[in-house]
């Protein structure tokens, strides 16, 4: 048994577009071969608005567009005003901004194509990309064009619209946004009285027991507890509505022993104000709240950092590049050993 010298094969055509290794019944125009007639439009569109430049890139490669394309009825639910809203940021009559999530973009080159949609549409403005949400906002003139055609270009060039019933990118930018600004007001008042609340305890502590009119001793404590009042009620609310529903279930989650520390540090002050007990702790509690919502915002800021599209197809373009870079080398050549 000999082991025969390996006989280098003739390359394997690939696709002009997206780089696939072409079957016998590719296309052909003389200079350039495609895998099927999806990568052959795009190819021509491109290169009939002057952008084959996209093709410079290293590593750059089109979206396969094997397999049946999309309806372009489909992108008829954008006429609709109130379906169309769910995609528009902004619009002010003359200048409207819309965001679409499209799954298929993955590269460098990628980027570029969608950051020039400009070049295709004269009513677009301009287009920027999120690569890591994998959006692209494009701001245009709805008098010379309209959220609808926009799709339909963005399909032809290979990337498809997400346009998902379980919910927009520009939705779910809504709700982190909403989210991240009542952290913030939450995190306002308890600031506001946390820092009012410690300057009216300093004031008592330096006086001490008899330095200070009795009527303004009890001035001050209601003072802190209309301070404290909404920082228990508003800003402390994620803590206790969260243990509450917790309790509903029968079941004791984190929230639990943060909320029965916070209730028991107001009630307790409470309590004592009013029965001339003490002073109670109620500047502990506001800046306890305060500093809880503190850690709560960077929580919420970490989240948004790595956020991800959390629809399935999200992940498609990922697993289908890193197979593409495995199997393109066997487009150049192919060695083989034969036994004897």
């Amino acid at each position: 048994m000999t082991l025969k010298p390996p006989s280098p094969l003739a390359p394997a055509v690939c696709c002009t577009h997206c780089g696939e290794p072409c079957s016998d019944s590719s296309i052909s125009d003389g200079a350039h071969t495609f895998c099927c007639t999806g990568c052959r439009s795009v190819y021509d569109i491109l290169s009939s608005n002057g952008m084959c430049e996209y093709y410079a890139f290293d590593g750059a490669s089109g979206v396969p567009q094997r397999g049946p394309q999309r309806d372009r009825s489909v992108y008829e639910v954008l006429d609709d005003a109130a379906t169309a809203a769910r995609f528009i940021d902004f619009s002010n009559g003359s200048i409207t901004r819309a965001r679409l999530a499209l799954p298929g973009m993955h590269c460098a080159s990628c980027v570029w194509l969608l950051e020039q949609l400009q070049r295709f549409d004269q009513g677009i403005r301009s287009s920027r990309v999120d690569l890591m949400r994998k959006t692209v906002e494009v701001e245009y003139d709805p008098s010379r064009t309209g959220l609808k055609a926009i799709a339909i270009l963005l399909s032809s060039l290979g990337y498809e619209p997400l346009l998902s019933s379980e919910g927009t990118e520009h939705d779910r930018d809504a709700e982190r946004r909403e989210a991240t600004r009542k952290i913030y007001l939450r995190l306002g008042v308890a600031g506001f009285a946390a820092g009012n609340v410690m300057m009216i305890s300093i004031a008592r502590y330096m006086a001490g027991d008899t330095g200070m009119d009795q009527t303004l001793v009890r001035l001050f404590s209601l003072l802190s507890i209309g301070l404290s009042i909404p920082v228990y009620f508003f800003s402390a609310s994620p803590w206790l509505s969260s243990a509450l529903a917790s309790l509903r279930r029968r079941v004791v989650n984190l929230d639990v022993p943060v909320a029965l520390g916070i209730t028991t540090l107001f009630v307790r002050s409470i309590v004592d104000i009013v029965s001339g007990g003490g002073e109670g702790f109620l500047d502990s509690f506001a800046g306890l709240v305060f500093f809880l919502l503190i850690g709560r915002l960077f929580q919420q800021k970490a989240f948004d950092a790595v956020s991800f599209d959390r629809t399935v197809r999200s992940f498609f373009p990922l697993s289908v590049r890193r197979e593409q870079r495995v199997l393109r080398p066997w487009c150049l050549s192919m060695l083989y050993a034969q036994e004897m």
